[in-house]
Formats: C-alpha cells, sequence, structure tokens
C-alpha cells in the first residue's frame, strides 16, 4: 500500500524502463467539536505496487530493479513476477508523500 492518493509513473516498456512512486499520506482535522479525524491511509508494508505486461511471458520473467534516488535506495524492497506482472513490495514502512525511484529490466 502506497498510501491514500499515491502516484506512479511509468516510462518505459515490458523490457525495461523507471519507475516513480510518490507515496501518498492519511489527512488528519481537527472537527468543530475538537474531536481528530484520519481520513485515507499511510504508506505501510507490503506492496507498493503491480505493474502489468502488455504481452504476457512464457515463464515468469527475472526482474531487476535499481534504485535510482537515495530514498528508494533505503526502503527495503522486493520484487515477485508472474507471467503477466511484477510487484514491487517493502518490508518497512514507505515515509509519506515521498518519491521513490527504481530502474528495471525483464528478462525471460
Amino acid at each position: 500500500n502506497a498510501g491514500t492518493n499515491a502516484k506512479v509513473t511509468i516510462t518505459g516498456n515490458d523490457t525495461a524502463g523507471t519507475i516513480t512512486i510518490t507515496t501518498g499520506s492519511a489527512t488528519t482535522t481537527v472537527n468543530s467539536t475538537g474531536q481528530t479525524i484520519t481520513s485515507g491511509n499511510n504508506p505501510s508494508v507490503g506492496d507498493l505496487i503491480n505493474v502489468v505486461f502488455n504481452k504476457a511471458y512464457g515463464i515468469s520473467p527475472t526482474v531487476t530493479l535499481t534504485p535510482n534516488n537515495a530514498n528508494a535506495a533505503t526502503l527495503e524492497y522486493f520484487d515477485t513476477s508472474t507471467m503477466t506482472s511484477f510487484k514491487i513490495s517493502s518490508v518497512n514502512i514507505p515515509t509519506p508523500n515521498t518519491t521513490y525511484v527504481y530502474v528495471y529490466h525483464v528478462e525471460q
């Protein structure tokens, strides 16, 4: 979960490109009675994004991710792939409202 209102941009194709993930965040407000109300979600551990290939591979390909900014380098991430997609997941909590950039290469 990349958080509420997270944004993802992918520049590339099924074999290589750049993924930019900007995490979202929860919003906290105080109403007229002084009650704190939180809506939405901060980023959490687990799947951040799922990238779907335009054309399925014959077997699950190998996906190599390389951090392309300091934030991405500090996030403990991993990828999993199937014949039709790959996911980027994290084992620690991403920082809200932060941009993570990865370069990917997909090989059969």
